[in-house]
């Protein structure tokens, strides 16, 4: 039916009023998507037997550098500006559909560890924000990886957990660190310090920590493997404190800390726990072995020693390695030792709460095999019947 003239007049009327109306329905569209997206973009050592000087199944000293290379060229790989740049936004955003936030630096998100550790840069701190499994290396740079009480695990790929590479520095603290199936759970080839860090082996064919570079460990919980710290020739390993414990032994020796450089204890709780094994399996609490060519000296001024194995001691040189490779002159230990282990000036002694100990002192006169601080000491025990050297 065709429409006459007063109805198309009255229809064009209210075709003009209905468009006012229609406006503000496509302005809300409009802000609700800029609020959208303002919102949503914020050696090892076999010690099969004491000859043996190799490394661990971890890593030889010849494995080593090709081994640090693996992983730092993998991590260089990510360490482009514009895929830092092209990840952070990724990470930012908190919108619905979009990647949550792993690690956090300079104010920044980034949906794995490894990304934000190749975006810091010198001094800064990177934030673990949740657990993550992830093997990752820092390279090229001093930075700190605050854990921030969460774990990092292996990935189970042949790598350790956290690699400090050749040149660069790190504090690392306040987590843990679990390790895989093979290889260390972590490995130093740079400057590291680890502070509140627990630190666990997920294998023992491998030490759980290998220092091959400069390390310091302040304080934490550091347990598993061949050997729980294992420092390579040439390194420079410093413990304050912290506790230390294994519980594996194989043919041979092997040592809660087992050290081929230069080694300072000056701290912290170190336990071997192991009460019975083979009879060709030697577990010792501090081995220090050494690799011809190479200085090897450790140095004991205090800390708490327990060896719970029946005829194993505290403290033994491996290898080439003997007791002139200790310097002791503090600590308590479950066993006594042996004077020679002791550094110059010091001499053997037992505590008063049945612990053992070192004082200062020396040795005046030897009856036997006893040695006396004191030649009247030992004039008594001359008079029956014993002989006096001199």
């Amino acid at each position: 039916m065709k429409m006459n003239n007063k109805n198309k007049f009255i229809s064009g009327l209210l075709g003009v009023a209905m468009c006012p109306m229609m406006l503000p329905t496509a302005a809300f569209a409009a802000d609700d998507g800029a609020a959208s997206e303002i919102s949503s973009s914020p050696t090892e050592l076999i010690q099969s037997s004491e000859q043996s000087e190799s490394a661990d199944t971890g890593a030889s000293s010849a494995d080593a550098p090709a081994a640090q290379s693996e992983l730092t060229g993998e991590a260089a790989n990510t360490t482009g500006k514009a895929a830092n740049e092209a990840a952070a936004p990724a990470a930012e955003t908190g919108g619905e559909g979009t990647t949550a936030a792993v690690a956090e630096v300079g104010g920044k998100n980034y949906s794995s560890l490894q990304e934000a550790i190749n975006a810091a840069q010198d001094g800064e701190t990177v934030t673990l924000r949740t657990d993550a499994t992830e093997d990752v290396t820092i390279a090229g740079k001093n930075i700190t990886l605050d854990l921030c009480g969460n774990t990092l695990t292996n990935t189970n790929a042949g790598k350790a957990t956290l690699t400090i590479a050749k040149g660069a520095t790190a504090t690392v603290k306040n987590g843990s660190i679990v390790g895989g199936t093979g290889f260390y759970t972590i490995q130093n080839n740079g400057t590291a310090t680890l502070k509140d860090v627990t630190a666990t082996a997920g294998n023992t064919g491998s030490s759980m920590l290998d220092n091959w570079g400069t390390l310091t460990i302040e304080s934490g919980s550091y347990s598993g493997g061949l050997n729980v710290v294992k420092s390579e020739e040439d390194s420079t390993l410093t413990i304050n404190g912290g506790k230390f414990e294994l519980s594996y032994a194989t043919s041979g020796y092997t040592g809660v800390v087992f050290a081929y450089g230069n080694t300072t204890i000056t701290g912290g709780e170190f336990i071997q726990s192991l009460t019975a094994t083979g009879r060709w399996n030697h577990p010792q609490v501090v081995a220090t072995g050494v690799v011809e060519g190479h200085t090897a000296i450790t140095r004991v001024t205090g800390g708490h020693f327990v060896n719970k194995m029946s005829g194993e001691g505290i403290f033994r040189g491996v290898g080439k390695g003997t007791s002139d490779n200790f310097e002791v002159s503090g600590g308590t230990f479950n066993k006594s030792i042996s004077e020679a282990y002791c550094a110059d000036g010091f001499i053997p002694t037992k505590n008063a709460d049945g612990t053992y100990g070192v004082k200062e002192g020396h040795y005046a006169a030897q009856v036997g095999s006893k040695k006396y601080e004191t030649l009247a000491d030992a004039i008594r025990l001359a008079g029956k019947g014993k002989t006096l050297p001199y």
